[in-house]
């Protein structure tokens, strides 16, 4: 080895000048004399107590060069002591040697230094047995300790003492509090397996403290909070992992995680009449029905309206034009407006229930319009309902009302909790309705006294030791997820490793505490499970509005898009139009009127009337080309109708306001245009027809 080597340490990693770091702890002038609360170290005797170092010793101690600094120590003068004692090392900067192959090690002999030292670096071997770091430290800790174990409650089978007459002591009681009768249980038979791997030399069960009543409610809690103030090692039983107890002590390695789930009462299976009746209409929400009745109500108004006379839908049109509605009274026009809504509404519901919708190509624009959104409404109405139906009437439903927490709360189901998982429960549900208490015991009660309708609590714990008083009750597990909870010791942080050690490694060798508590489990009075088979299943929801926002929305914009049509073609033409469009009707009436005086085609002039002295109106009931006196064809009026004769000719009809005079045309409506149009094209097309070659 080279000298500079061996005077000061690795060039990578060198000695450095630890003395401003050192003088706090010089003797004279040391700052913390007792060292309460600091922790223990194998160097200084195992007191926690912090080393003043002798002054003649201070500007070398550890200090810019390797050297036995440790020699000329009390403990390692008469040639006893550690094997460090001859050993070379000095203070490194730890930074400085993150880049080198030297062991370093943070010093933890004069607390608060900020220290760290290296063996390597002064080339010290690491295989000498006074190495502490070269074997597993975690395990040492607890090499022949006795450990105090606080124990929360008397509890079958968990933990537990027996009274004078071989019952379950209270866990308030004096056998509870009596040191000489032994704790006994499935947690105690655990705990003490797997100790054999830190070596413990003793673990003493006690009961929780007094005073720990002051501090929570909960008797876990409480538990946990004799740990804080070092009453107890650790709490050996189930505890929760929770945020609020976490800040009280540490906690080992988890157990297993508990599921935290939802109680509810069993009832019977529902099948009777009622209840298949009411299955029928479970795909969809009552505020959908609604929602869908009403849209089919508004179509079948406004197909009232947009209706014409040549479509599917002509009756309804006929029933509010014509010179019978304009003499109607008020009351009769309201009732048959009443009627005809009526009657338009059940016809969309026969097109909604046989999932189309009839469209004539005679229809006006506006009604083809609102049947476009109207029937992608019913595609998607029809084909989600059916869908959802089969899982409704497929699936076998009990009585279980709150078979998720989503349900739960949107019933405003009141739930009872325990009051240790407070800020659990609510961080992960808060807009539930919990109904916190401190034990099983108040839960139990506020479900008899209705101030819950389900409990919240963890399944392992009810199936060991609340089994009876849950099957009295008829209570099973709803398969809602409350929460899932990891199980663990809170421990004291001087042994926590050792601790979380043994844990895992108990696991590794299949000592599981939830295979163990088989041997405890009473005979099962009943079954608080529930099978999930015939259970409703909590994704079955019935649809609501916004699933079928889309369709709905579709109908909305068809509607006022069929609206605007209808206002524009009914109201946007100006009367200069409509008077062009008389003018060329009244052209079209004379020619037919000359056509109608030929004698060769007529031997008898025609009479729309049967009676020569009964006049009949156009646009009466009995309609020009549609009434029940006109003949079939112009020569069959010739063979068969000897009765009729022509006592007014088409100028008399023109006369009878059928077709406005040139000054009324301002006042007449677009329907009543195109209806006196039709009509002279139905005289046209039968004198075509009819004639057969007799004339032009």
């Amino acid at each position: 080895q080279s000298p500079d080597r061996i005077s000061r340490g690795s060039p990578a990693c060198p000695c450095t000048d630890a003395s401003a770091a050192l003088s706090p702890f010089v003797e004279g002038g040391c700052t913390a004399p007792t060292g309460i609360g600091l922790p223990q170290t194998p160097r200084n005797g195992g007191d926690g107590l912090p080393v003043c170092v002798p002054a003649a010793t201070h500007v070398g101690y550890g200090s810019r060069a390797c050297a036995a600094h440790d020699a000329s120590e009390s403990f390692c003068r008469n040639g006893e002591g550690p094997g460090y004692c001859a050993a070379e090392w000095c203070y490194v900067d730890a930074e400085a040697c993150a880049a080198s192959n030297e062991l370093v090690y943070a010093s933890d002999r004069f607390p608060g230094a900020g220290l760290f030292y290296s063996y390597t670096t002064c080339n010290s071997t690491t295989d000498e047995s006074w190495d502490i770091y070269s074997e597993y430290t975690t395990t040492k800790s607890l090499d022949g300790v006795v450990l105090k174990a606080t124990l929360p409650k008397s509890l079958y089978p968990d933990n537990y003492k027996l009274d004078s007459e071989g019952n379950v002591a209270s866990s308030d009681g004096a056998e509870y509090y009596d040191r000489t009768i032994r704790f006994q249980g499935l947690n105690i038979e655990y705990f003490n397996k797997i100790m054999k791997y830190v070596n413990v030399s003793d673990v003493i069960y006690n009961p929780r403290s007094g005073g720990s009543s002051h501090r929570s409610p909960n008797f876990y809690t409480r538990s946990v909070y004799d740990v804080q103030v070092g009453l107890s090692d650790l709490a050996a039983a189930d505890f929760w992992i929770t945020s609020e107890r976490l800040q009280m002590t540490p906690y080992t390695t988890p157990l297993y995680t508990e599921n935290v789930v939802l109680f509810v009462a069993r009832s019977e299976q529902k099948n009777s009449f009622r209840t298949h009746v009411l299955t029928t209409l479970a795909p969809f929400d009552p505020v959908l029905w609604v929602t869908l009745v009403s849209s089919i109500a508004l179509v079948g108004v406004l197909s009232v309206w947009f209706s014409n006379d040549r479509g599917l839908h002509h009756y309804w049109y006929d029933k509010i034009h014509g010179n019978k509605w304009r003499r109607a009274s008020f009351r009769r026009k309201v009732l048959l407006l009443g009627f005809l809504v009526l009657d338009a509404t059940i016809a969309m519901f026969l097109f909604f229930f046989g999932a189309a919708v009839e469209v004539d190509l005679r229809q006006s624009l506006s009604t083809k319009i609102l049947m476009c959104g109207f029937g992608f409404l019913v595609l998607i109405a029809i084909a989600a309902y059916t869908a959802n139906l089969v899982g409704f009437l497929t699936k076998p439903r009990l009585g279980i009302k709150y078979s998720s927490m989503p349900i739960a709360i949107q019933n405003n189901a009141k739930i009872c909790s325990s009051v240790a998982l407070q800020n659990e429960v609510m961080s992960q549900w808060p807009s539930a309705n919990f109904v916190f208490k401190s034990t099983m015991p108040e839960m139990l009660l506020a479900f008899d006294r209705g101030e819950c309708d389900a409990i919240s609590y963890g399944y392992p714990a009810v199936r060991r030791s609340y089994m009876a008083e849950f099957c009295s009750r008829d209570l099973v597990d709803s398969g809602a997820l409350v929460l899932s909870v990891p199980i663990a010791y809170p421990v004291s942080r001087r042994i926590v490793a050792a601790m979380s050690y043994a844990i895992r490694k108990g696991l590794d060798d299949g000592i599981k505490i939830l295979d163990m508590e088989k041997t405890y489990l009473p005979a099962p009075v009943c079954s608080v499970d529930l099978d999930v088979s015939t259970l409703e299943d909590s994704e079955l929801q019935p649809l609501s509005v916004s699933t079928m926002s889309f369709p709905l929305f579709v109908l909305f914009i068809c509607t006022i898009v069929a609206t605007v049509v209808k206002l524009w073609r009914g109201y946007g033409k100006p009367p200069e139009a409509r008077k062009q469009m008389a003018h060329r009707m009244r052209r079209m009436a004379s020619g037919l009127e000359r056509m109608n005086s030929s004698r060769h085609i007529f031997k008898k002039p025609l009479s729309f009337s049967s009676d020569k002295g009964n006049k009949q109106q156009y646009g009466n009931k009995n309609k020009l080309m549609g009434g029940d006196n006109l003949c079939d064809s112009f020569e069959s009026a010739l063979e068969s109708c000897k009765s009729l004769s022509i006592q007014e000719d088409l100028a008399t009809i023109i006369n009878e306001k059928v077709i406005p005079d040139q000054e009324d045309v301002a006042t007449i409506t677009n329907e009543e245009v195109i209806k006196a149009m039709e009509n002279m094209s139905r005289i046209l097309n039968i004198l075509r027809d009819d004639i057969k070659g007799k004339t032009k």
